[in-house]
């Protein structure tokens, strides 16, 4: 199975577990399940370019960049943002900025970004996903989070505002 052929199965699976269909009615969790299994194991996936296909001619012969196997399940992930519900999307759009930058490889990352600004700008949403992506964008820190990554990965720990961290504390007597 090729990269192209996975993703497809992919979005045409999500496309039948997600509103109107008939099943979201008796399952609503099931788009949640199948993109919360893809994250994690793209979070495991290797980050070492796969080889290449030998029986199956390559569509785009343009495109040079070879995909990993997380950057697959990336860009898997991403193509199907377009079929879940609002709510649902509000809390897979950061996930999917912090996937985005765990991928090492700075062209596959490229990549991974230019298709998630390509799903978010296109028109591959409807209107009401669509508005709410502009303002994760513009004003909820998704261009940065997409673009610059987040500090959560540098911190050491848990801290409190005004913390003294490391510093001994001097006897106030």
């Amino acid at each position: 199975m090729s990269t192209r052929q996975f993703r497809l199965a992919l979005k045409t699976v999500l496309q039948i577990t997600a509103p109107p269909s008939p099943l979201a009615n008796t399952q609503p969790l099931l788009p949640s399940i199948l993109l919360d299994l893809v994250y994690d194991r793209a979070l495991q996936a290797s980050p070492a370019p796969l080889p290449p296909p030998s029986l199956i001619p390559d569509p785009n012969p343009t495109d040079t960049t070879q995909l990993s196997e997380q950057t697959v399940l990336t860009l898997a992930l991403i193509d199907c943002l377009c079929f879940l519900p609002v709510d649902v999307l509000e809390e897979w759009l950061p996930l999917t900025a912090q996937l985005i930058n765990h991928i090492q490889d700075r062209d596959m990352r490229k990549v991974c970004q230019e298709r998630l600004w390509d799903v978010l700008s296109s028109g591959e949403m409807d209107v009401e996903r669509a508005n709410h992506c502009v303002t994760w964008w513009s004003t909820r820190g998704g261009r940065e989070m997409v673009l610059f990554g987040t500090d959560e990965d540098n911190q050491q720990g848990p801290y409190m505002s005004g913390a003294l961290g490391a510093a001994n504390p001097e006897s106030k007597l």
